[in-house]
């Protein structure tokens, strides 16, 4: 586990009935957070659904179908396909739970449906999630990097008409915490500890870790550590190493333009490009 005492505790909170939202940095973890919740839930025999909203943005039926997948495993009605005419995830979900179970629904990315006016997920989906959140045996956690209720959720109406209107799901707030000292400690070794370069280079654990510990994005920092041994494996000065991962980094990472999403601000964005070319032609 990346933040064993924080997933600990995340996990009681859902343990409890309470849905959450769980706010944190891209990178910083949330993530893998979520994945230590789910292996502590399948240990204690907790029903769990895991859905990446990355992959299901655009597609309302295959998140559904994925539903219906997860809680069905190893039951009879795994030889079932989930009619096409289903379209409500409160049905798929109710038809498989009970009372006397306890149920997560756990959705990673979350963010990426919000403020997102081409994701194609109708506005049944937020009525069902306040809905099953209401359930005493369901509990959900949704990952963003900002508050839910800050973000505008996009649908389409009955006329084809895309609508937009803050997010109103109803969801106890829990901020992701930065990584204890141990908890970087145990994460760089973790990560690291089977890598070609780790006798060469543990003698600087103590400099790996203050960059990690520094850090609010620690599970990038650690990928780019691995990624500079990688690439980089004769000895070289530590704090030239360090200065060069950071670097390195920041610029794949932090400082990437925002992809303009949606026809306008595409059309936007051209125009603006364009405009800047011919002031930069004629000085």
């Amino acid at each position: 586990m990346l933040r064993p005492y924080f997933t600990r505790l995340l996990f009681q909170r859902l343990n409890e009935g309470k849905s959450i939202n769980l706010i944190g940095l891209p990178l910083s973890g949330c993530s893998e957070c979520l994945y230590d919740v789910k292996m502590l839930a399948v240990k204690k025999g907790i029903v769990t659904v895991y859905l990446d909203m990355k992959d299901f943005k655009y597609n309302y039926q295959g998140l559904l179908k994925s539903t219906h997948e997860q809680l069905t495993v190893g039951s009879i009605e795994a030889k079932n396909a989930l009619p096409e005419s289903t379209q409500n995830l409160a049905i798929v979900v109710s038809d498989y739970t009970n009372l006397e179970r306890n149920t997560f629904i756990l959705l990673d990315h979350f963010a990426d449906i919000l403020d997102n006016p081409e994701q194609r997920l109708p506005k049944s989906f937020f009525d069902d999630l306040n809905s099953l959140r209401n359930r005493t045996d369901i509990a959900i956690c949704c990952v963003t990097d900002k508050p839910h209720l800050h973000c505008k959720y996009y649908f389409e109406d009955g006329k084809g008409k895309i609508n937009d209107t803050l997010s109103w799901l109803d969801l106890d707030p829990l901020l992701l915490p930065n990584l204890l000292d141990e908890e970087a400690a145990a994460a760089f070794d973790n990560h690291l500890e089977n890598h070609p370069l780790w006798p060469q280079e543990k003698v600087y654990r103590t400099a790996y870790i203050r960059v990690i510990q520094g850090n609010l994005h620690p599970v990038g920092i650690l990928r780019a550590i691995s990624v500079d041994w990688d690439q980089h494996p004769a000895p070289i000065d530590i704090e030239h190493r360090l200065k060069r991962i950071t670097h390195n980094f920041e610029a794949l990472y932090l400082r990437r333009p925002k992809k303009p999403t949606g026809l306008y601000q595409r059309f936007k964005k051209e125009i603006t490009d364009w405009v800047k070319i011919i002031k930069d032609t004629r000085g």
